[in-house]
Parts: C-alpha cells; structure tokens; sequence
C-alpha cells in the first residue's frame, strides 16, 4: 500500500505511484464499468485507521480510478541524446461512493482527462534535460510507452492505492503507442 499527500485533484495523477502488488485483498473494482465494492478493512488499513475513526470519517472519504500513459523518449537537443518521459494523457474518475455497513459501493461519477502534444524537432528542449534556454529539439525517438491506472481512496489531502497496475508497450510501425484498457495478455508477466 503506497499513500501519498496531494493537493489538489489534478496533482494526483503525478503523484500515483501504481505499483503492480499493492491490491489489497478484498477489493473489487470493475475498471470498465467503473463499479465495485471496498471493504472497511481495506480503507482502515489504508490509512492506519481503527474502527472508530472510520465511522466518524466515511462520510468524507473519496475513491477515485486514475488512469494514465507516458511516453518514453530519447531526446537530442544542444548535447548528447538523453531519455525523457512525457506525460501524454491522464485522467481521474471520480466515483460515488454509498457508505454500507461492511464498505462503500462505488458507481461512477464525473470525470476529468488531458492530454499533451508531444514535441518535435524544433520545439524548445525539455527543461527537464537542463539544457539551456533556447536550446531546440533537433531529434526525438518514441521508445516506448507506460500505461498504467491506480484505485485510490482519498480522505483530505492524504491518498492511498487500494489496486493498480502499469505496463510497457513498444511502439507500433507507425511509431505510435496504442493502449488497451486493459493488460495485454502477452504481458501479463511484465
């Protein structure tokens, strides 16, 4: 389990860490339909809370789906070529949660997404890369890309992933990356 504080919605998707394994056990979330069920155990655990402290809070907690794709690069811009993530497109489902006795079940709600150009040659170099300024993207090579969504339970500024999975995808012929919703089988492993 990986908690994070946030601070505002948006940040979320920068600070979901989604790390394969960190499912809690008795989560049931159904990506597609955006509906399951989290047990009070599994928010208590979450956030090293007693019985107690989850009844007084349940009302305010939040859960939320992220969903996100990076695309890995290598970059030539004013040095040697160098390895550079873009954060294509993100989003966050923010479910409705009905408090039940035993958990809370979870419909969908509204939800907000974005995505980015990726750069071309001529575009000013990633300020990531350190480069100085003005300095031009002269070549850009898609190497991959990462897909990846995250199931977190919210209560304040404070986040923790209930499941979550990321994956790579190489890019096709065209030099795109197209994910599935879901993990290819042929990479069920990785």
């Amino acid at each position: 389990m990986i908690a994070v504080r946030i601070a505002a919605a948006g940040v979320v998707l920068a600070a979901c860490v989604v790390q394969p394994g960190a499912a809690a056990a008795k989560v049931e979330f159904d990506r597609e339909r955006l509906t399951g069920f989290v047990e009070n155990a599994d928010v208590r655990q979450a956030f090293g809370w007693s019985e107690a402290t989850l009844e007084e809070r349940a009302a305010r907690v939040k859960l939320e789906h992220v969903h996100f794709v990076h695309e890995n690069y290598l970059v030539t811009c004013g040095g040697p070529a160098a390895a550079w993530t873009h954060h294509l497109q993100g989003g966050v489902d923010f479910l409705k949660a009905t408090v039940e006795p035993n958990g809370f079940r979870l419909v969908p709600g509204p939800g907000i997404s974005s995505m980015t150009s990726e750069p071309e040659p001529g575009w000013d170099c990633p300020a990531e890369l350190g480069r100085p300024a003005g300095t031009k993207v002269t070549a850009i090579e898609l190497r991959s890309c990462t897909v990846g969504w995250g199931l977190l339970v919210t209560f304040d500024k404070t986040a923790a992933q209930l499941r979550g999975d990321k994956w790579q995808l190489p890019p096709d012929g065209e030099g795109q990356c197209y994910p599935p919703r879901s993990r290819p089988k042929d990479t069920a492993g990785g």
